[in-house]
């Protein structure tokens, strides 16, 4: 509306002056109907708006509650995954192993000395039974590997949870997932 306007105000300073007065008039009163016009509308709208916005939802007895997603998977479950059909559409065989290893395999048989820090209770969680949370999923791995020895090629991965004795804070936590694959 407004350059409608613009162009009539130009053309009524090229009006002659005897019709100039007579033509202002007409126009301020078309541009003040023009501006009630635009107000009344405008408060229609917003009580629509506001009317809708206080009706109740309607809720149908035919929908199924079932259908409804209630939520998703973490981010990092969902790049796990996403990692995990990877590697089994390429073949690989993806084991996640025991997360309560035997000391000997997860330190022992990696030929990890005995004067590694990671065995030592400050840097590993072991249970009473001598076991340990495992530090790494190498040891699923090399497991495999010894299991399929005579195997020509062998592709293996192990992914899941592994422990450290460290303390949890914005950007360490004692758990954390790793992936290893030969």
């Amino acid at each position: 509306m407004q350059p409608l306007f613009t162009s009539l105000e130009l053309e009524l300073k090229s009006t002659a002056p005897a019709e100039r007065k007579q033509v202002g008039l007409r126009y301020r009163q078309l541009k003040e109907a023009s501006l009630e016009l635009k107000r009344s509308r405008l408060v229609e709208l917003e009580a629509e708006i506001l009317t809708q916005a206080l009706k109740p939802p309607v809720v149908s007895p035919y929908v199924s509650a079932y259908r409804q997603s209630l939520g998703d998977l973490h981010p990092l479950t969902l790049t796990a995954n996403r990692i995990v059909r990877f590697l089994e559409r390429i073949s690989f065989t993806v084991l996640e192993g025991e997360e309560l290893v035997d000391p000997k395999l997860n330190f022992d048989k990696l030929n990890i000395p005995l004067s590694h820090p990671a065995r030592s209770p400050q840097e590993s969680f072991f249970a009473k039974n001598g076991n340990v949370l495992r530090t790494h999923v190498t040891s699923t791995t090399a497991l495999q590997l010894a299991l399929n020895r005579e195997q020509s090629e062998v592709r293996v991965a192990a992914f899941g949870r592994v422990y450290r004795n460290d303390e949890d804070d914005a950007t360490h936590s004692h758990q954390f997932m790793q992936l290893d694959f030969f």
